[in-house]
Parts: structure tokens; C-alpha cells; sequence
């Protein structure tokens, strides 16, 4: 029943699930005191849309996603430290491309091939593999 409900939240519901992650990151930094048009809020506004291109629609969207950032979201995950928010900030606004590769495409219809697009298949689907092997890349144009 678990992977139902992993099912449901990273396909039907994940839109949701940005939205309250967003809501929830604002109010903690109304209540810390940081003004949400701060380059913070807008670190944490463009992560949560970093995240959401990478996985809304895994199962369903072939199509590329495009978005465009003005921090490279990219460098907070791949670093062991942190990075103040200054230093994200990039000199212009960019294109990102989020897209799966051949070998994630082929990966995805092999396992809606056998086990189906229902919400129990995807759950067993997200039962067998790790679901970050089936976000898409991040591509800066």
C-alpha cells in the first residue's frame, strides 16, 4: 500500500506536493524573518521547480521540459558544503532542457510493459528501481 501511495504523490498528485513544499518553505521564511523576494526565497522557489521539471510526468511526458533559472540549482546538490546563496546567482537567466535519455525511455516502457500505467504498476514500478535513475537530466542550453 505504500508504493500506492509513492505512486500517487510522484504522478498524480505531485504538482501538490511542489506547491505545498513551496507554501511550507515560505511561511518558515516569513517566520524566520527573510523577505520572500530575497534571492533565498528565490533559491528555494527555483529548487522546487528544479525538482518538479525532473520528475512530474516521468511516466507519461516524452516531450522535453524546458524552464528558465536565475541560480544554478544544479551546484547545491553536487556540492558537500554549502554555498551562499550569492553565489548561485547566475549573470543571466538560462534555459534549462530536462529530458530523458534513450536508455531512461526504454527503462520506463520496459517496466509500464510488464507491470502497466495503473497506480498498483507504477507502485511496483517505484518498488524495484530507484526512482532517481528515472528523473530527467538537466541540460543547461
Amino acid at each position: 500500500m505504500m508504493f500506492k501511495y509513492k505512486a500517487l504523490s510522484l504522478t498524480q498528485h505531485f504538482n501538490c506536493l511542489c506547491d505545498t513544499a513551496l507554501a511550507g518553505l515560505q511561511s518558515y521564511l516569513v517566520n524566520a524573518g527573510v523577505q520572500i523576494g530575497d534571492d533565498l526565497g528565490a533559491v528555494f522557489e527555483e529548487a522546487i521547480r528544479f525538482k518538479k521539471m525532473q520528475i512530474e510526468g516521468i511516466f507519461t511526458d516524452r516531450k522535453p521540459k524546458y524552464s528558465g533559472f536565475s541560480f544554478h540549482i544544479g551546484r547545491i546538490a553536487a556540492s558537500a558544503v554549502p554555498i551562499p546563496v550569492n553565489q548561485l546567482k547566475l549573470p543571466d537567466r538560462r534555459e534549462i532542457c530536462f529530458s530523458h535519455d534513450t536508455e531512461q525511455r526504454q527503462l520506463i516502457d520496459s517496466y509500464i510493459k510488464i507491470f502497466g500505467s495503473g497506480v498498483n504498476g507504477l507502485g511496483r514500478i517505484l518498488s524495484r528501481v530507484y526512482v532517481s535513475k528515472l528523473f530527467r537530466t538537466a541540460a543547461w542550453s
